[in-house]
């Protein structure tokens, strides 16, 4: 996985979220992936609060919905 750009901003993340973490993609204006990790649950309001404003799409993922192991 790779970290943000310090030269890019950030237009729209993108959370899928999960039972106990969250995989977020980032994309810039152009639509290039500029931030792609994983993030627990305790670490996404620090994380989010640091980020200039920005459109945020959450979804959740199929397993977590159903509870399917």
């Amino acid at each position: 996985m790779f970290q943000q750009s310090n030269n890019c901003e950030i237009a729209v993340i993108g959370i899928e979220i999960g039972k106990n973490s969250f995989h977020v993609v980032g994309h810039d204006q152009r639509g290039a992936i500029v931030l792609l990790q994983k993030w627990w649950r305790g670490q996404v309001e620090a994380r989010l609060a640091n980020q200039p404003p920005c459109l945020i799409d959450m979804e959740r993922s199929m397993v977590s919905a159903s509870g399917i192991r």
